[in-house]
């Protein structure tokens, strides 16, 4: 857990960067690179050539084969410049502080700890910060909880794993017939197929054994009629997804949404009005809702805030999950990996039952 991440929340609300942005050249299909590339199975074929990127500043991305820019990115940075200098700093200030202690074999602060053992004295100051950034209801109410992950697929089944046992406690979850599976959506992503939830080869949701082997209708512009309006469309899918929740809802605990959807849809994002709909609908079913925003979340959506700081679509959209998630773009694209999920309500249910606002 880096002491630069956890301080991450604390200066994102309001902050933008001014970029000055190098001249755009197509990258060559086939080049040479500094590195083995036959030795490295990443989230694309083994041999594909990825560029190594020496420097970045803002969309300027300087790689071996040249200045391009980049827009999207995974969505993994939001700042740049002095204002992620501003947000980094004082994790910069504990690293040099361990630098020193560990060069002269002294006691160092604890940036890292296996949670075992303890958390590092950061975490306090992590979820100070991120209190503000939640929707106001789950301020007022204080039963909410932050469970922290290296990456987005994990911090999306942890999300998955506090719903569950916060909308269902008490229940037997190892039964034949307990509600435990995840509906995901047509068109989902929620991160690399091998490890996300609406993955799907070579391992993906069949390896998780989570995840619906029925994908609920979402209003994807592949599945609207030629000539079809807004509205009809959306009463069609909307009626769909009722369908869908009809002939499943027996099997499902969560229902997983992506409030903007991720390549496979071009980052398109929900129509607020019907997503409202969808996570009304399934939480009038007793269903838990998580709304995965590692895409969108933290500021990128650019949707006016309703009462907080707007840090989360959740809020913009007056939408009522039971928990959200957030992913490595926290660190603002410094090499920094922290994501994770909050309960926004239902903590003091979790085994255990602590306070608002504990891990």
């Amino acid at each position: 857990m880096h002491a630069a991440s956890l301080a991450a929340l604390a200066a994102l609300a309001g902050q933008c960067s001014c970029l000055s942005v190098a001249r755009w050249r197509r990258a060559p299909a086939t080049m040479s690179v500094s590195y083995d590339n036959d030795r490295f199975a990443g989230r694309y074929a083994l041999g594909k050539n990825l560029p190594t990127v020496e420097k970045k500043q803002g969309l300027r991305f300087v790689r071996e084969d040249g200045d391009v820019r980049v827009l999207g990115g995974a969505s993994s940075e939001i700042l740049g410049g002095s204002n992620l200098a501003d947000v980094l700093r004082d994790g910069f200030e504990a690293e040099t502080r361990m630098f020193e202690a560990l060069q002269n074999d002294a006691p160092a602060e604890a940036l890292s700890c296996h949670t075992s053992a303890g958390v590092p004295a950061s975490l306090d100051q992590f979820l100070t910060a991120l209190a503000p950034h939640l929707p106001v209801w789950a301020q007022e109410a204080d039963d909410w909880c932050v469970n922290l992950q290296a990456e987005g697929s994990s911090a999306v089944h942890a999300a998955i794993d506090m719903v569950i046992q916060a909308t269902q406690p008490g229940a037997d979850l190892t039964l034949p017939n307990a509600r435990t599976l995840v509906a995901c959506g047509a068109s989902s992503y929620h991160g690399p197929a091998s490890t996300s939830p609406g993955g799907g080869i070579p391992l993906g949701a069949r390896a998780k054994g989570l995840t619906h082997p029925v994908r609920y209708p979402v209003p994807s512009p592949f599945l609207r009629f030629r000539g079809e309006s807004d509205d009809s469309f959306h009463e069609r899918i909307l009626a769909e997804f009722m369908a869908y929740l009809d002939a499943h809802e027996h099997e499902l605990g969560v229902v997983l949404f992506e409030p903007q959807w991720g390549s496979s849809v071009a980052s398109t994002p929900w129509p607020p009005n019907l997503l409202r709909a969808y996570v009304d609908e399934a939480k009038s079913r007793g269903l838990a809702v998580v709304c995965d925003e590692i895409m969108c979340g933290l500021g990128r959506h650019g949707r006016e805030p309703r009462g907080a700081t707007g840090c989360f679509l959740t809020e913009c959209w007056d939408l009522k999950p039971d928990a959200v998630t957030f992913g490595k773009s926290i660190g603002g694209g410094a090499g920094h990996l922290l994501s994770g999920a909050i309960l926004l309500q239902g903590a003091e249910r979790l085994p255990g039952g602590g306070r608002g606002g504990e891990p």
